[in-house]
């Protein structure tokens, strides 16, 4: 089985040099680096943090059937916008279909509910057209179950108590929820280091020189920051989200901004019995989703859009992000009462919204911003990466660094993704973690309960410190309590070792 490397093995890498070097270990950077990987190409792929640790962890989960473009198109106000939502929407049908069979045992499909209003914009008959529309588009082999709920059906319906006065109808209808997103992002990573990319987690990009062909690069252990190692790379793939600005900007001091980083926020409750596995999702006042999708035995509601204070706020969900989604949600659900007394928890994430300079949210327009240089070197960022889009990013990356530096090798079946070990000591020993908070969210999903993994705390304390040299399994216990009480606003409760 292959295995992850971490900033222990930094030193290692000094003077090497890498066809491809990917910058950022999210679900975009791990999928190009595994899909480069494939193809021949010598791949380098670091990650500050953890994989998967950033936006992809933060985000709603769900992967979006092209509902959402379909109601864009409807808005445009010109034939050829309305004829590239269509298409987007097209390409997100063929696209839920195509990573369903590429992740399997990665997603699950989720039954979510549309409340139709009387005074709505949107019509019920519209509703029918759409979902026709989408099921002509393709992507046949992952069904919607499309179903509408008349006014004269209501009655018998489980959630009508509970979506107030005015409702008319509902949409219900199958979408597809990674399971947790931060453990395809290891699964991606795992799978590049079989195909011999070299990937680390824990090691920062802190310097940028041009050289002829390529780039000399700067690592830095992003825990102890004693170690720094140069690598030179032919090509560099900037897939850091809402950190873009700042890695471009080491290799060009004047590089124009792409991203427009902005917050969204989530919180974690219990509902009434009647709504287990099944979920709500509307357009709100921005006309983007609100989301209440059923997760374990809670349901995730979210996100809130605002634009940053500072580059903390986006690490923090304060009590005026979360009374802005029980705002959305007393709307939406009015019959839930949800207070603020009704939290379990809550989470913050940057959003790596496209930069336009009269929108100060950013734009929703996935982009890679290309630079092809005479010398056969190539820098790539992105902006608006998505979960839903980044096996489109990996090939559409792939294309670049074929044109530029040419294929290395007929590109090969990225083939299956690394099985999953559920057993700690091979997790600590093979998938790289440092931190409890790694195997809560990145290996085994624990840390997504409701009690956020408190009861799993002694168990990987203990097979941490059994591999570490100078740590013990309280001090991995204590890190672990005061990182949910920070990240998730949970009380940090004494945990028995």
């Amino acid at each position: 089985m292959a295995s992850l490397l971490n900033h222990q093995s930094l030193p290692d890498l000094d003077g090497r040099s890498f066809d491809v070097a990917v910058i950022g270990g999210g679900i975009n950077g791990t999928s190009t680096a595994r899909t480069l990987a494939s193809a021949g190409y010598r791949v380098l792929l670091v990650e500050r943090n953890d994989f998967g640790s950033g936006s992809s962890s933060r985000s709603s989960r769900l992967l979006h059937c092209g509902l959402n473009y379909l109601a864009m198109a409807n808005d445009a106000k010109s034939l050829r916008a309305k004829l590239k939502y269509v298409t987007l929407a097209k390409n997100m049908m063929g696209e839920r279909a195509r990573m369903y069979r590429a992740l399997p045992g990665r997603m699950t499909p989720k039954t979510l509910h549309i409340p139709l209003r009387k005074n709505d914009a949107v019509k019920p008959w519209q509703f029918d057209l759409a979902f026709a529309t989408l099921k002509c588009l393709g992507g046949h082999s992952v069904p919607l179950n499309y179903r509408r709920t008349t006014e004269r059906q209501l009655p018998s319906h489980p959630l009508a108590p509970y979506l107030g006065d005015d409702l008319v109808g509902i949409v219900s209808y199958s979408e597809l929820a990674f399971d947790w997103p931060e453990r395809v992002c290891v699964d991606y990573a795992l799978t590049a280091a079989g195909h011999g990319a070299t990937v680390l987690n824990y090691v920062t990009l802190t310097g940028v020189e041009k050289s002829d062909g390529g780039w000399r690069l700067t690592l830095e252990d992003s825990l102890k920051g004693a170690h720094r190692t140069n690598v030179f790379s032919r090509a560099v793939i900037n897939m850091t989200g809402a950190w873009s600005d700042n890695i471009n900007k080491l290799a060009d001091a004047e590089a124009h901004p792409t991203v427009t980083p902005n917050k969204g926020c989530h919180f974690a409750v219990r509902l009434s019995p009647a709504f287990k596995g099944i979920g709500i999702v509307n357009r709100n006042a921005l006309g983007h989703m609100f989301i209440c999708l059923p997760w374990n035995d809670f349901h995730i509601i979210g996100p809130s859009e605002s634009k940053l204070n500072g580059p903390s706020d986006g690490l923090q969900a304060w009590d005026e992000d979360i009374d802005c989604l029980l705002r959305q949600a007393r709307s939406e659900i009015p019959g839930t009462n949800i207070t603020r007394g009704d939290v379990l928890f809550r989470w913050a994430g940057m959003r790596p919204a496209t930069f336009e300079y009269d929108n100060p949210l950013g734009g929703w327009d996935r982009r890679l911003h290309v630079t092809s240089n005479s010398d056969k070197s190539l820098w790539i960022s992105m902006s608006w990466g998505r979960l839903a889009d980044h096996l489109i990013t990996s090939r559409e990356i792939l294309d670049h660094v074929s044109s530029q530096l040419g294929r290395n090798a007929p590109v090969a079946p990225v083939g299956a993704l690394i099985p999953r070990s559920n057993e700690l000591g091979q997790i600590v020993r093979d998938e790289g973690p440092t931190s409890v908070a790694d195997v809560m969210f990145g290996r085994t999903g624990w840390g997504w309960s409701a009690d956020l993994g408190r009861s799993r705390v002694p168990d990987i304390a203990a097979a941490l410190a059994a591999a570490s040299r100078d740590r013990t399994a309280d001090d991995f216990a204590a890190e672990y309590l005061s990182y949910i009480e920070q990240a998730f606003g949970a009380r940090a409760t004494e945990v028995a070792l």
